[in-house]
């Protein structure tokens, strides 16, 4: 279904202290690209504590913090979660999930968390960050 689901990837520059979108797949998802997070997002301080979050029924703040970022892709989400990358105990980037129709069960997210640590490991056998 069009406009269903999305996803965006924002990068943290560390000497730089910015956090912004790089990347994004879905349908209008160009509008979120090199959006800046707030220092004070939540969903920033979750991921640089290596929390992964999904928002809940009833929004809370970091729910609100993400509706506000990807509702400009694909309006009233039901579904969000944000997944850390984490390397050395920093944050590298986080992953933000979005889809309209129903929201994310935990195995899920927990299937991103899967892959976004074999990202982490092949960041690191590849020496990318070096």
């Amino acid at each position: 279904m069009p406009g269903s689901a999305f996803a965006s990837t924002s990068r943290c520059a560390g000497h730089a202290g910015v956090t912004v979108t790089a990347c994004a797949q879905g349908a209008g998802a160009e509008l979120l690209l090199g959006n800046r997070l707030a220092a004070d997002d939540p969903v920033l301080a979750a991921a640089e504590a290596g929390h992964t979050v999904i928002a809940e029924p009833r929004l809370g703040d970091a729910g609100r913090y993400m509706v506000g970022r990807l509702a400009r892709c694909v309006p009233n989400p039901r579904g969000l979660a944000m997944v850390p990358l984490v390397l050395h105990g920093g944050l590298v980037a986080l992953i933000e999930l979005g889809r309209r129709y129903r929201p994310f069960r935990a195995r899920e997210v927990a299937r991103v968390e899967d892959v976004v640590e074999a990202l982490a490991e092949r960041i690191v056998v590849m020496g990318w960050l070096d």
